[in-house]
């Protein structure tokens, strides 16, 4: 999916939690999650899943309200369950920045899933 149809389905309702691979086709970095932020406007939780690494990219996306970032080759399925759970379940907080930038911190005061079926979007194909 291109950054215009990933746009075009936010227009959409049932959209719970937004899963964002930071380099889609004609974007990337922080530019990418600042195109889906504008629309969603902090209205549908972001975890970004991506193989950028550079803190930059890690710290800005934080800045635009990211609820958690990932960085694909040290993330386990477990971790990325746990992310998106948390998204859907918990306000965004941050902690203070610390030397160890390789995800952001949700709060976690629910204990579940709200009932019900969720969605999630996928905004970017997955890469080979």
């Amino acid at each position: 999916m291109n950054l215009a149809s990933a746009i075009s389905r936010l227009a959409k309702p049932d959209v719970d939690v937004i899963l964002l691979d930071l380099g889609m086709p004609e974007s990337r970095g922080s530019k990418t999650h600042f195109a889906i932020e504008s629309v969603v406007q902090r209205q549908i939780p972001v975890v970004i899943f991506t193989a950028d690494e550079t803190v930059i990219s890690q710290e800005v996306t934080k800045l635009q309200g990211a609820a958690d970032y990932l960085i694909k080759n040290r993330t386990s399925s477990a971790q990325l369950r746990h992310a998106l759970r948390e998204a859907l379940i918990s306000p965004v907080t941050w902690t203070e920045p610390s030397t160890d930038t390789s995800t952001f911190r949700t709060s976690s005061s629910s204990p579940s899933l709200p009932h019900g079926p969720g969605s999630v979007t996928r905004l970017s194909e997955p890469r080979a």
